[in-house]
């Protein structure tokens, strides 16, 4: 009995460690703010994290379908998220990448009956797959150009928020996009550096008739 209620105080504890986690960082992040080493104003996500309709257009019924999809079958949102975010060499490819690892979670959960030792497994699989879930948000934040929070924050809020972090960043990338804020950092400066390899060409021909 005594195991038992220690098991379960650890289990009861452990979604308030990420929580203080996360409310720490916000600190640090406040006290940058105050010293004016972040600007408060840099841009963020235009929906919050706990939001049922992530795309703030009061479709309320829509939204909570999306949070159910992304918590029954994540590999479907992930997969179309991925391929906006990295492009696909073929239609499905990352929804059959992410469809792999979720799959091999389910299976070691339901061997655990035969083996105990199979729940480790699955949660050490789960771990990969909310990274592979974290560097979407990540790329997802770069290429929408949101300048608040890190990789830390997007791990965190994946490992206990999947089902929330997927439909906020298909909402986030759809909004980008409709407003053609979607990659154009990317496109910009890949334009600079054309713009500057060209003048470099120029300079450099410029020398060879001067020496000729």
């Amino acid at each position: 009995a005594l195991r038992a209620l220690q098991t379960v105080a650890i289990v009861g504890g452990l979604p308030y460690t990420f929580v203080l986690f996360l409310m720490c960082q916000s600190l640090y992040y406040v006290c940058l703010e105050e010293m004016n080493d972040l600007d408060i104003q840099r841009k963020g996500y235009e929906s919050f994290i706990f939001q049922f309709d992530h795309s703030n257009s009061g479709n309320l019924k829509n939204g909570l379908g999306n949070i159910l999809e992304a918590m029954l079958l994540p590999c479907l949102p992930l997969g179309r998220i991925c391929a906006k975010l990295w492009g696909v060499d073929f239609k499905g490819q990352w929804t059959v990448a992410a469809s792999v690892p979720f799959a091999t979670i389910i299976l070691f959960l339901s061997l655990t009956g035969i083996e105990r030792q199979m729940k480790m497994l699955a949660a050490a699989v789960y771990i990969l797959y909310v990274t592979l879930i974290a560097a979407a948000r990540f790329s997802a934040r770069d290429k929408c150009g949101v300048k608040r929070g890190d990789f830390i924050t997007d791990w965190m809020l994946s490992l206990v928020l999947y089902f929330l972090v997927l439909p906020q960043l298909e909402c986030e990338i759809a909004a980008a996009e409709a407003k053609g804020e979607f990659n154009r950092e990317t496109a910009e400066e890949a334009d600079d550096a054309e713009a500057a390899m060209t003048q470099e060409n120029g300079i450099a021909l410029k020398r060879i008739d001067s020496a000729i």
